[in-house]
């Protein structure tokens, strides 16, 4: 029996096996992924992933996987998740970082190390339909690679070609998708769940008055107006330079 070969923690010889088999029987290679959102409360909701279709059949093996989402408090939420362009990132990084991994285990490469760091552009007017002129989602990401191998430049550089030319979500994110969005006619959500999800949850929640962008900036103001005082005082203290102000700076130093 022979040893499979395994690198990067790719099973490789699986990998090619399976490819092998995809080229044989085509619909092998057909998914359905799903996943299931309930709304929380204000900006908090919660999405589920648990069951999919691939490789001819459903699989319900795993638990559900649950998302907190929510925004922050300047964007009216309580930080009880990473919101949703966030986690637009979030599964950019994981799919390209699999990517890559899979492409240097298929050509012999050992990857030592691999991180990835990714930032995304996005102006709220066009969410918040102040203009028409501005773009609702990201106008820009950027994903910076750092690569530890014993390979040159170059070939690092390939891989992280390799890594978004192959990866599912670079090309649903970089290339137009079709995405339908429709209302679910089937049977309704009844309203005693719904407000039962939402009260087990109140528990996240900041009190009224303290959230959103015009409490966030009024603390933020108050803040720098109490930090300006402060500073006032301080330089007013210091221009007598009494001994006293002068032992408080040196302790505070």
């Amino acid at each position: 029996m022979t040893k499979d070969s395994i690198l990067n923690g790719i099973n490789v010889t699986q990998l090619t096996e399976t490819i092998d088999a995809i080229r044989k029987n085509p619909e092998i290679a057909k998914f359905r992924f799903r996943a299931t959102n309930q709304w929380m409360e204000g900006t908090h909701n919660r999405a589920t992933v648990k069951d999919f279709y691939g490789a001819l059949q459903e699989d319900t093996s795993r638990k559900p996987l649950v998302f907190e989402i929510d925004e922050p408090p300047v964007l009216l939420g309580n930080n009880v998740g990473a919101n949703p362009v966030e986690f637009v990132l979030v599964g950019l990084s994981g799919c390209l970082t699999t990517s890559l991994i899979a492409q240097a285990a298929v050509r012999g490469i050992e990857i030592k190390g691999l991180s990835t760091r990714l930032e995304g552009d996005l102006d709220l007017r066009g969410f918040l339909g102040i203009s028409e002129d501005v773009k609702v989602g990201y106008e820009g990401i950027r994903v910076y690679f750092k690569i530890d191998a014993d390979i040159p430049e170059d070939k690092k550089e390939e891989l992280v070609r390799l890594a978004a030319k192959y990866s599912p979500v670079y090309n649903t994110v970089a290339n137009p998708v079709p995405v339908k969005v429709l209302l679910d006619k089937g049977k309704s959500l009844s309203r005693t769940s719904a407000a039962a999800c939402r009260g087990l949850d109140r528990r996240h929640s900041g009190a009224a008055g303290s959230r959103g962008p015009a409490a966030f900036f009024a603390r933020r103001s108050a803040q720098a107006a109490l930090e300006d005082g402060t500073r006032k005082l301080h330089d007013s203290t210091m221009g007598h330079r009494t001994p006293c102000a002068a032992g408080v700076q040196s302790s505070c130093a």
